[in-house]
């Protein structure tokens, strides 16, 4: 008997309908659904132009921007570049590349995990035959080891050599001597002479002169340098442990290149100031050098012990000046004492500190902590409860051409900065920062006071900025910054703070928590946990000025405390603020100019801001001059001042 068969225009009927109607649960409640809160920012403006940063307005009218704006220009990167024309797009791509870099475990696989976001070129070498001529007696294993990271770094020093052939010896010697005035502290009147009207000529053209002189290098074969390095010592780390002990306990190898120092297992201290450093383990000091000669590579490793790291210098533990340096803690809860351009800083270079393990403490002073300028400062610590100190420009950030990061991958940190640079144009006893996933560059000019006219800023010449984040995977930290912190940005960069879970807790007292300040983009992701956010003005969200600002929570029970301009606030011209929460009872508190606000310029309608603020669930309070007129269905401030709060009433 044959098998019972639908006629063929029933089967066929059979075929379409039988999978349409398992989808039927899904089309009834498809309505239901709430849209992505970008989404639903684009609902609100659905004109993509509109949520741009409009940001070749700047100097319209009142400067010849082309003088000051070269097309293309060579220090603009492009992820700044696709933030300030996608803004929308910037929180989820810094929390995907954000839980990449934490699931890696040394520097190699957080470079690659930075892809949206790092220089182009650069790769891993695999070659280098350079040979110590003679070792001490230690294990078969652990003496190849060192001979095959002595090989890389003699492979990498011709690396650094060849990506400054182009630079005269006069040339290097200027980049050395002047370099670190890209980031100084206030001098005594500098406030006085910019009210006056009087620029500081000298400095721009020395700075100007450093980034002309930069683009001899070549970058790539920086990255190259650094790169095989992180690579051959995370291979060779395994052999180097085979070796327990070492007698004598202290060695020193002379070598072409310069000395290779190796210590044994039963601690002390001493000053270094070699090629290589490789300690064995036990509680041990170091201490850098008070002139350390400029070698173009410095590698320190120490294999265990809890140990204290002292500067004499700039430019010490995995800090480099038109070079490379590399510095691996395998063990221990550990003491690093930096001062100024010191713990993973690159200048014209690549820094790195890779801690795998322990209770870390991190003491700094300027530009500290993961910091890149024209080149690369990573601070990788995989494990512990760490506390970072530093004063300014510090713990995730970056100046022109360069990428500053931190990644923590878990733990309860504390990271604190300030009283340092002290802020001598808003209220007394505040402190500049630019701190955890900041950015900043140079908008060189002064200031033009006309009788009866708002002062106005003439500019004389500019520099694209970098990109800062500040990346930390678990536990339930504490950040406290001042003025310029945790995702904020300055002068065409990008600043980046994710923190992925615990309950945390954020304070700074302007520009900061998602703040970007003239063609800039700041933003905070916080993906779980009860969180913190306290601030004052010009924050939480808050885009001024041709920028963007992005806070982004998403859940738990959080707390939002700010005076005014913060919590989803655009500002000025085509500034975007934008505040989402995604869930939990909250409570916010804002005095004035929040909750979804443009404020425009009078002078700049074409460039009117937006702000936008979502909360997507909870119940929640609000305090504020503009708490009685939310709605449940929405609400909006002026034209461009969006807010929804989904949650119960």
């Amino acid at each position: 008997m044959s098998a019972f068969r639908l006629p063929p225009p029933v089967y066929d009927l059979h075929v379409r309908i039988i999978p349409l109607l398992a989808l039927l649960p899904l089309i009834a409640f498809a309505g239901d659904e709430k849209p992505e809160p970008f989404e639903q920012i684009r609902t609100w403006v659905p004109d993509a132009k509109e949520l741009t940063i409009k940001d070749r307005g700047l100097l319209r009218g009142h400067d010849d921007r082309k003088a000051f704006f070269p097309d293309p220009d060579p220090w603009m990167m492009p992820a700044v570049r696709r933030a300030l024309d996608k803004p929308l797009d910037v929180a989820g791509e810094a929390e995907s590349t954000a839980r990449a870099a934490v699931a890696a475990t040394a520097p190699w696989d957080v470079w690659r995990a930075l892809k949206p976001y790092k220089l182009d070129g650069g790769m891993a070498a695999l070659g280098g035959n350079a040979q110590i001529e003679k070792l001490p007696d230690l294990h078969p294993e652990t003496a190849s080891a060192i001979q095959q990271i002595y090989s890389m770094a003699v492979l990498a020093e011709q690396f650094v050599t060849g990506a400054l052939k182009e630079l005269t010896e006069e040339e290097r010697a200027f980049l050395r001597a002047n370099l670190t005035q890209w980031f100084q502290r206030n001098q005594p009147g500098d406030k006085e002479r910019a009210m006056k009207g009087e620029e500081d000529e000298e400095g721009r053209k020395t700075l100007m002169r450093c980034a002309e002189l930069m683009r001899k290098v070549d970058r790539e074969l920086l990255r190259t340098a650094s790169y095989s390095l992180a690579v051959r010592v995370k291979l060779m780390l395994p052999m180097l442990r085979k070796q327990k002990d070492l007698k004598p306990n202290r060695t020193v190898i002379e070598t072409p290149h310069g000395p290779v120092v190796l210590r044994g297992s039963k601690g002390g201290g001493g000053t270094e100031d070699a090629l290589l450093v490789i300690d064995f383990g036990g509680d041990d000091e170091f201490t850098s050098a008070k002139k350390p000669e400029p070698r173009p590579v410095r590698i320190v490793i120490d294999l265990g012990g809890d140990d204290i790291y002292l500067s004499q210098s700039e430019f010490s533990w995995g800090s480099a000046l038109l070079g490379v340096s590399l510095l691996v803690d395998a063990g221990g809860d550990d003491d690093y004492r930096g001062g100024d351009w010191s713990i993973a800083c690159g200048l014209a270079g690549h820094g790195v500190v890779w801690d795998l393990e322990g209770n870390d403490r991190y003491m700094g002073g300027l530009c500290t902590q993961g910091v890149g300028v024209f080149g690369t400062g990573m601070l990788l610590d995989c494990d512990g409860n760490d506390d970072y100190h530093a004063g300014v420009y510090a713990q995730g950030f970056a100046g022109t051409g360069g990428i500053g990061v931190i990644v923590d991958r878990t733990g309860d940190d504390e990271y604190i900065a300030g009283r340092d640079e002290e802020d001598i144009w808003r209220r007394a006893n505040t402190w500049i920062t630019f701190a955890q996933g900041s950015s900043y560059s140079h908008r060189f000019g002064y200031i033009v006071t006309e009788e009866g006219k708002p002062r106005k800023w003439k500019m004389t010449g500019q520099l694209a900025g970098g990109i800062g984040l500040l990346i930390d995977g678990g536990g339930d930290d504490r950040y406290h910054a001042d003025v310029f912190g945790q995702g904020a940005a300055y002068w065409y960069s990008l600043g980046l703070l994710v923190d992925l879970e615990g309950d945390d807790a954020y304070r700074t007292t302007w520009y900061g928590q998602g703040v970007g300040t003239h063609a800039a983009v700041g933003c905070v992701v916080d993906a779980g946990g009860d969180d913190r956010y306290h601030s004052r003005n010009t924050s939480q969200g808050c885009g001024h000025d041709f920028s963007a600002g992005i806070l982004v929570d998403r859940g738990g029970n959080d707390i939002y405390r700010a005076a005014t301009l913060s919590q989803g606030a655009g500002n000025a011209a085509s500034g975007i603020g934008i505040l989402i929460d995604e869930g939990g009872d909250d409570s916010y508190r804002c005095g004035n100019h929040g909750w979804g606000i443009g404020r425009p310029l009078k002078d700049r309608p074409e460039l009117a801001p937006y702000g936008f603020f979502i909360d997507r669930g909870g119940k929640n309070t609000y305090e504020g001059n503009f708490a009685a007129r939310r709605t449940r269905a929405g609400w909006k401030q002026g034209e461009r001042g969006f807010g929804s709060d989904e949650g119960e009433k």
